[in-house]
C-alpha cells in the first residue's frame, strides 16, 4: 500500500507562495529554468541558508559535487514537486528543469486574500494521476478533497497519523462507496490508540520507511489546511484516552465540505473515450470555472461559456452534469499538454 508522498518542504504556507512569487519574478522570461537557476534566486533574495550562512557563502557550503547531497538544490527539489502538484510549475524538456503554467500571472499579482482563494482552489484541484508528477507509487486520488469528505462525516476532526493511513494510503478514491469503507476504518482504528499505532508501524514498513518520515508527509497537508482555513489543531483526550492534537473542521470547512458533496469530481482518465474537440471544449470551459472561482468576474464571456457548453453534451450527460458549476476539475493540474495547447488556441478562435 503506497503512500502519497508531500515532500518535506515548508509548513508557513504563505511563505511557500511568496517564494514562488520571488522566484517568478526574476526567471519569468526564462524557458526550462533548472534547480540551480531558481536556487541562485533564492540565495540572492535571502530565502534560503546553508550552514548558517547566507548569500553566496550559503551556495558555496550548500554545493556537492553528488548533487543529491546538496542542501539547497533539494530545498528548490522539494518546492518544484509541490509547485508542480499545484499546478504552477510544469515540467521542461528534462526532469530537472521547469516553466511557469498560466497560474503564474494570476498568483503574482494576488494580494493577501487573492493568495488564500487561489491556493485553496489548487488545492481542491490537486489529484493524481497527473501530467507534472511522477506517480511512482500508482495512487489514484484527490487528497485534500478527500481528506474534508472523509473529515466530514468521521465527526468533523481527524489526527494526523489518522490522515496518513486513511488519506494518503488511500490507492483509489474513485471506487464505489470509498467513504463509507474508510470511515469505518477509522473507526476500527479508535478503539484505542495501539490500534492507530500499529497501523501506522505496519504502513511504514510497507513503504520501506520510518514512522516519521511518513508523518512528515503531512507537514505541507496540515499547513495547507489551516493557512486557507479549512480546520484548526486542537487536543482531544475524548477519542484515545489521552491529549492528542486532532484537526478540527471551521466552519469554512464544513461550508467546503457541503459545497464538495454536490459537485461531480471528473478525472483526465475518465474522459479518454471523448473526442478530441469535445475534451477541448470541456478543458477550456472547466478554466474559465476556475477563473470564477477564484474571483476574476467572466461575464464577458457568457457567449463563449455557452458555446462551449454546447460542444459537451455528451460529457455531460456521461457524468450526469446539468451545470458548469458541478464540476470538480482543474485543467492546469489535471488536462493533457495536448489538451491545454488545444484549448489556448481555442480560446483565440472564439476570443479575437
Amino acid at each position: 500500500m503506497s503512500v502519497l508522498r508531500f515532500p518535506n518542504a515548508v509548513s508557513d504556507i504563505s511563505k511557500f507562495i511568496d517564494t514562488y512569487k520571488v522566484v517568478y519574478d526574476n526567471l519569468k522570461g526564462t524557458i526550462n529554468f533548472t534547480h540551480d537557476d531558481a536556487v541562485k534566486v533564492l540565495i540572492e533574495n535571502g530565502l534560503a541558508s546553508s550552514s548558517g550562512a547566507i548569500g553566496n557563502e550559503a551556495l558555496i557550503r550548500s554545493t556537492r559535487e553528488d548533487r543529491t547531497r546538496d542542501p539547497l538544490y533539494n530545498q528548490h527539489k522539494m518546492y518544484s514537486e509541490v509547485y508542480r502538484m499545484l499546478g504552477w510549475y510544469k515540467p521542461g524538456t528534462q526532469r530537472t528543469n521547469f516553466n511557469f503554467t498560466e497560474l503564474s500571472e494570476y498568483i503574482y499579482e494576488a494580494n493577501e486574500n487573492e493568495k488564500i482563494r487561489i491556493f485553496e482552489e489548487c488545492l481542491l484541484g490537486l489529484c493524481v494521476p497527473n501530467f507534472s508528477v511522477e506517480n511512482r507509487g500508482g495512487n489514484v486520488n484527490r487528497p485534500f478533497a478527500f481528506l474534508l469528505k472523509l473529515m466530514g462525516v468521521a465527526g468533523g476532526s481527524m489526527q494526523r497519523d489518522e490522515m496518513i493511513v486513511s488519506v494518503l494510503a488511500l490507492e483509489n478514491d474513485t471506487i464505489p462507496n470509498i467513504i463509507p469503507k474508510q470511515l469505518k476504518l477509522l473507526v476500527s482504528l479508535r478503539r484505542d490508540f495501539k490500534s492507530l499505532t500499529d497501523a501506522l508501524t505496519d504502513l511504514a514498513d510497507q513503504n520501506k520507511a520510518q514512522v516519521n518520515t511518513l508523518q512528515n508527509y503531512t507537514r505541507f497537508l496540515l499547513g495547507a489546511i489551516s493557512y486557507v482555513g479549512w480546520a484548526e489543531p486542537f487536543r482531544d483526550k475524548t477519542i484515545y484516552g489521552k491529549s492528542i492534537v486532532f484537526y478540527r473542521l471551521t466552519d469554512k470547512g464544513r461550508e467546503q465540505f457541503n459545497k464538495l458533496n454536490n459537485l461531480i469530481d471528473v478525472r483526465h482518465e475518465q474522459l479518454s473515450n471523448f473526442t478530441q474537440k469535445e475534451k477541448t471544449n470541456f478543458t477550456l470551459l472547466t478554466h474559465y470555472n476556475f477563473l470564477e472561482s477564484i474571483g476574476y468576474n467572466i461575464s464577458d464571456f457568457s457567449e463563449t461559456i455557452d458555446t462551449l457548453i454546447d460542444g459537451v453534451p455528451n460529457i455531460f450527460n456521461a457524468f450526469n452534469i446539468t451545470s458548469r458549476n458541478e464540476i470538480l476539475y482543474s485543467p492546469i493540474q489535471q488536462s493533457s499538454p495536448e489538451d491545454l495547447r488545444n484549448a489556448n488556441a481555442l480560446e483565440l478562435k472564439l476570443n479575437p
